[in-house]
């Protein structure tokens, strides 16, 4: 059984992806940073919040907003870096 802050920020996430998917960029832009505030990188699924930091970093350059968009693509690169080094620590 999932706990309540694991289902919170699902249920942002999929708000989220069901808004982008309808073009609609600003109120998808709000879940988006909803369910990143709910899933912060070390807690529940990394890979769900690097999705969820792509599609909020696509939701900025939609909206215009390209200086908040390089600057989630520049946190986007230091999180995928942490999480190679984390499964190359593991693998060995």
């Amino acid at each position: 059984m999932r706990d309540r802050k694991s289902s919170d920020w699902e249920d942002w996430a999929r708000k989220a992806d069901t808004l982008h998917r309808r073009r609609r960029w600003k109120e998808a832009l709000e879940c988006f940073n909803g369910a990143l505030r709910r899933n912060p990188l070390d807690t529940v699924s990394r890979e769900a919040y690097v999705s969820d930091l792509a599609g909020k970093t696509d939701c900025l350059v939609r909206l215009g907003r390209f200086r908040e968009a390089v600057r989630c693509l520049e946190e986007l690169k230091i999180v995928r870096r942490r999480l190679r080094g984390r499964k190359a620590s593991v693998a060995r």
